[in-house]
C-alpha cells in the first residue's frame, strides 16, 4: 500500500489523480497483481526521492537515463518478467514511461510526453506548466 507521503506527492507534484491509478488496480485483469504494482511505485518514487534529494542534476540534451531513470526501468523490466498477463504487462510500462518522464523533465516532461494509446495515469493540470510552448502543444 502506498503511504500518504506517496500518495499526495504523486497528486501535488506530478499532478496525478491517484484514482484513476487505483481504480486501474481493481480491474479484474490487473487486481491479482495491485501489491505488485503498488510496490512497483513506491519503488519508482523512491528513485525520485533519492535523485532529488542527491541534488544530480541531469543533462537534458544528454542520451543516457538520470540515475532514476535507470532504477525505474531496470527495475520495471525485471518486474515485466514474472508477470503472464499482458494487461498488467501494460500497465506496469504505463507508469514505468510515466515516472520516468517525470524523472527526466519533471511535470512538463510527464505532461507533453504521456503517452494516450493504452490507459496511462490521468494528469490533471491545476497550474501553468512552464516554460508555456502552448502554441506547440
Amino acid at each position: 500500500m502506498l503511504s500518504e507521503k506517496d500518495k499526495e506527492f504523486i497528486s501535488r507534484s506530478m499532478k496525478i489523480e491517484t484514482k484513476s491509478i487505483f481504480d486501474k488496480f481493481n480491474e479484474p485483469e490487473v487486481s491479482d497483481h495491485k501489491e505488485e504494482l503498488e510496490m512497483a511505485i513506491s519503488v519508482f518514487l523512491k528513485a525520485i526521492y533519492d535523485q532529488n534529494e542527491s541534488g544530480a542534476v541531469h543533462d537534458m540534451f544528454s542520451c543516457e537515463d538520470s540515475p532514476a531513470e535507470s532504477l525505474i526501468n531496470r527495475y520495471a523490466y525485471d518486474l515485466s518478467d514474472k508477470f503472464s498477463k499482458q494487461a498488467v504487462k501494460e500497465v506496469l510500462d504505463s507508469l514505468r514511461h510515466a515516472f520516468c518522464s517525470f524523472a527526466f523533465g519533471g511535470l512538463h516532461q510527464l505532461y507533453t510526453r504521456q503517452e494516450n494509446e493504452a490507459w496511462y495515469p490521468k494528469i490533471v493540470l491545476d497550474e501553468e506548466l512552464k516554460p508555456n510552448d502552448i502554441d506547440t502543444l
